[in-house]
């Protein structure tokens, strides 16, 4: 049989068109379906664990007060040597981290960086093992930074430099914590968490040691 060369073009072309026409109607649909959960993430940064030092002068415990976000104190120093310090941890038990966003002092209401105080007053203000404390530097969740306050009547004051009366000052140290971003700044190379083994029971710095 002899088969006409144009009709095998014919057939091969109807065969490609054929195969097109179907690969048309072939369809995949592709899914992805899933479920997302987004927990409560809950802001939590305030004070607690205040702890007056051996040596201070006597006075009543400093208070916690207004939803754990002061500390109040009033102390009287009496003679050139006295003074009264203590610590408190600032405590992020919350889920988001935090870092120190300002930091504000006040001298009798007036707005100061206690380079002028009297010279027989000495006002410190750091972390408990004495880094300075500054803009920026984080606060971890589930974390805490323990703070030193120290107040003292100077011994190394000049007798004409003592005051002649009963003097009353009062100062404030405000510091705000905002969420974290990427300009957060380790305090130190240590990092104290919850359930640390050298935290003891009251979360306080048993000894230090690098992470």
């Amino acid at each position: 049989m002899v088969i006409d060369k144009d009709n095998i073009k014919i057939l091969l072309v109807l065969l490609i068109v054929g195969l097109g026409l179907g690969y048309a109607y072939i369809n995949s649909d592709l899914n992805i379906n899933g479920t997302a959960q987004v927990n409560h993430a809950n802001w939590d940064v305030h004070w607690a664990n205040v702890q007056v030092s051996n040596g201070s002068v006597s006075a009543p415990s400093p208070t916690i007060t207004n939803n754990a976000t002061a500390v109040n104190f009033n102390i009287t120093l009496s003679q050139p040597g006295d003074y009264y310090t203590f610590s408190v941890d600032a405590v992020n038990a919350g889920a988001i981290d935090a870092m120190i966003e300002s930091i504000n002092f006040e001298l009798n209401g007036v707005p100061s960086d206690f380079s002028n105080l009297p010279p027989y007053l000495e006002v410190m203000f750091s972390y408990a093992d004495g880094v300075y404390v500054s803009k920026n530097q984080e606060l971890l969740h589930d974390t805490i930074e323990t703070y030193a306050v120290y107040i003292g009547f100077s011994e190394n004051v000049d007798l004409s430099d003592l005051p002649t009366t009963d003097q009353t000052f009062s100062f404030q140290v405000g510091i705000t914590y905002k969420q974290a971003d990427d300009t957060a700044q380790k305090v130190r190379n240590y990092l104290y968490s919850f359930g640390d083994d050298r935290l003891n029971a009251n979360n306080q710095v048993s000894d230090v040691g690098q992470y």
